[in-house]
């Protein structure tokens, strides 16, 4: 079974780039996660995308945690404050 087609048949589609979706299409965010599973950080500011980085797993949660590398890596401070979101 192939995963996201519609957007597979798209005129603009690239195979060498992955098609990113809203982890929550509800709001405005900055999260993003592909077919596979894996989930992205899209800088407000520039437009690049990172891998949010793993920081550990909530046992009360029962969930694996990741953040914006931008917060957990300290990534410059002008990119900083515009790519952090709060969650929650």
């Amino acid at each position: 079974m192939e995963l996201w087609r519609d957007e597979k048949n798209d005129p603009d589609y690239d195979p060498s780039k992955p098609i990113t979706r809203a982890l929550d299409p509800e709001r405005a965010d900055t999260i993003v996660h592909t077919e596979k599973g894996s989930v992205h950080c899209v800088c407000p500011v520039t437009g690049d995308q990172r891998d949010l980085a793993f920081q550990g797993f909530e046992a009360d949660r029962n969930a694996l945690k990741y953040r914006c590398p931008a917060a957990a890596y300290g990534l410059s401070a002008s990119v900083r404050p515009n790519a952090i979101r709060p969650v929650g």
